[in-house]
């Protein structure tokens, strides 16, 4: 992922830990040396590439795919948002019916709550989504339950109602921003 900004890299913790592999970052159009050396030091074979070729482009792929055995894979969607939504559906798939059926929501626009949630994130396969104000993130149908990163000054409550909607049940008062929320099934 890019080490320039912190969207697609965090919404890639769970991957990270999905396939037991490392985040590294890059910048934008060159692969530094470290990295490369790194990439040699872990004898990997596959990589993924978080993001569209604003965040890493043609030119790092083609050097990963030069330097590795095995397949470059790009995760990107049309923004931060999307990208978040196709990590999400490949850590979904990878994990197959062992998937907890949860996901992380988070602010698109600032970084500590999904920094914070990182760690488990990756431990745990839980994805990280990324929402707009006032909107309700993409949610992929394996979803049935979500846990709202941060208070409500930066997932809000009207974020909180549609995804009380999406979800289809009521969250209790007490448990807003505990933020669990379950599909029917």
């Amino acid at each position: 992922a890019t080490g320039e900004n912190w969207p697609d890299a965090l919404g890639g913790a769970a991957l990270a830990g999905v396939v037991d592999g490392p985040l590294l970052l890059t910048k934008p159009t060159d692969l530094p040396d470290a990295v490369a050396a790194e990439i040699v030091r872990l004898d990997a074979d596959n990589a993924y590439i978080l993001g569209g070729t604003g965040a890493v482009s043609q030119a790092v792929q083609d050097e990963l795919d030069a330097a590795l055995s095995g397949s470059v894979v790009r995760l990107s969607g049309s923004d931060r948002y999307a990208t978040a939504r196709v990590v999400a559906d490949k850590v979904i798939e990878l994990q197959g019916p062992g998937y907890s059926r949860e996901a992380f929501v988070s602010t698109g626009l600032n970084f500590p709550d999904a920094l914070g949630a990182s760690p488990l994130s990756a431990a745990w396969g839980v994805p990280i989504l990324l929402t707009k104000r006032d909107r309700v993130p993409s949610l992929p149908g394996a979803v049935d339950s979500v846990i709202i990163l941060g208070g409500s000054a930066v997932v809000t409550p009207v974020t909180e109602d549609l995804l009380e909607a999406a979800l289809g049940c009521p969250i209790p008062e007490s448990s807003r921003h505990l933020g669990i929320h379950c599909r029917p099934e």
